[in-house]
């Protein structure tokens, strides 16, 4: 792992993710082809699910859009996506608990208080997780077709999002091959069970989206 961050002369953080997402697509993006062995290094650096800095690390969050399949982004699994979404908070304290509790998808009972709930509650400012959408995919929340919503916890009080994760999962995509063709960049990949994973990604408005993510 290390020889491989060696190759790059610039370390990946959530702080620059950005910049370094839309420079390393508009390199690729200008020339139509088949992608070289240097390009899909730089795309697996740029979408590696941790990034590392000494002893610390911290979660890519673009890998959050792997976690689940979509022949359209609009069709994402929420509820996936913000599984293991970086850029919550594990609160000290809940004054929403008891409203928390009274929506019709809390999983653990009535009778559950929050210090002693059995995995830490995570909450997610929805203005935060439109943010991350409105820069790599340019949709708007509320243009979500509603996949895997029967498992959101969202309150408009706070109007945030909520989940309880305890373990870590990202999501991971390692690209084998790749090309551009008439502006569209399709990467590809060999999933765990052997099927072909396939991500596109456009250009919109000067940015560079995800388009899709599905397996073929």
């Amino acid at each position: 792992a290390e020889d491989e961050v060696s190759a790059f002369e610039y370390d990946m953080t959530n702080d620059n993710l950005s910049e370094h997402w839309y420079g390393i697509w508009d390199g690729i993006y200008k020339n139509e082809g088949a992608l070289t062995d240097e390009q899909i290094e730089e795309i697996n650096y740029l979408l590696q699910p941790i990034f590392t800095h000494g002893e610390l690390t911290e979660v890519n969050p673009v890998s959050c859009f792997f976690t689940s399949y979509y022949e359209d982004v609009r069709d994402i699994n929420l509820p996936e996506f913000l599984s293991y979404f970086p850029k919550g908070e594990i609160p000290k304290e809940l004054p929403e608990f008891y409203e928390l509790k009274s929506h019709e998808f809390w999983p653990f009972g009535d009778d559950a208080t929050f210090e002693d709930m059995p995995v830490p509650i995570h909450r997610y400012n929805s203005e935060v997780v439109q943010d991350m959408f409105s820069e790599y995919t340019e949709i708007n929340l509320n243009e979500l077709t509603g996949v895997g919503f029967d498992k959101v916890l969202y309150l408009e009080s706070t109007d945030a999002y909520y989940n309880f994760t305890s373990d870590f999962g990202a999501g991971i995509f390692n690209c084998t091959e790749g090309n551009v063709k008439e502006g569209i960049i399709k990467l590809y990949s060999i999933s765990r069970n052997e099927t072909r994973e396939v991500l596109t990604i456009t250009k919109s408005n000067n940015k560079y989206v995800i388009q899709s993510f599905y397996r073929e």
